[in-house]
């Protein structure tokens, strides 16, 4: 396994919004500008309905390796690279393989995070994640960044959709499926878009 994408996922209440921010751009960014490996990281949240906000943490390593040394040998930990817990509590971790990522536009700074997750029978993956990387360049004048990941699970595969944006685009919804008749071939397949509190390439 080359490079990895790892995303942790938590909740915070709306009065703990600014706490989650000044540790974001305090600490974790700190840590993240430190961490030997750390290709890139993003953090956002969404708002949910019952007034909470779903947070999401994203980071892309360069080796397997390099994310170990930086969770103790733990990537199933549920944790990020600096203390979140007196703001948000975060609740699961997944980590992908990555082979490919498209850096669109890296000097600009986006301003939401695209997340798709879908899962199809295993062996049925291949076709979708050739196809998904075949389209990337369809958003060359929009999006800044943007790769497709995948994690074997028993007999599924969950490939992630991962991109991230200057603004949103009327052409293009970032809360509807870009491509249909990819998407329709998932068992299960959910969209999120997130509004960033920091991002960045490792040193930055």
């Amino acid at each position: 396994m080359g490079m990895i994408l790892r995303i942790v996922r938590g909740r915070v209440a709306d009065t703990d919004l600014e706490a989650l921010r000044s540790a974001l751009t305090g600490p974790f960014a700190a840590a993240a500008g430190a961490a030997p490996g750390l290709r890139r990281y993003h953090a956002a949240t969404r708002p949910d309905a019952d007034g909470t906000h779903e947070l999401v943490v994203l980071t892309r390593w360069a080796t397997v390796d390099d994310a170990l040394r930086a969770y103790d040998g733990d990537l199933d930990a549920v944790r990020t690279l600096a203390d979140l817990s007196g703001s948000a509590a975060l609740d699961a971790v997944a980590y992908f393989e990555l082979d490919e990522v498209h850096d669109l536009g890296a000097d600009a700074r986006p301003a939401f995070l695209r997340l798709t997750v879908g899962r199809v029978a295993r062996g049925a993956d291949a076709d979708i994640q050739r196809e998904l990387r075949s389209r990337v360049t369809e958003l060359d004048a929009l999006a800044l960044e943007a790769c497709v990941a995948r994690r074997i699970l028993g007999g599924e595969v969950e490939i992630a959709f991962v991109s991230t944006w200057e603004r949103e685009d009327p052409s293009l919804p970032l809360a509807a499926s870009f491509w249909p008749d990819i998407s329709a071939q998932y068992d299960t397949f959910e969209v999120g878009v997130y509004r960033l509190i920091v991002s960045g390439p490792a040193g930055a």
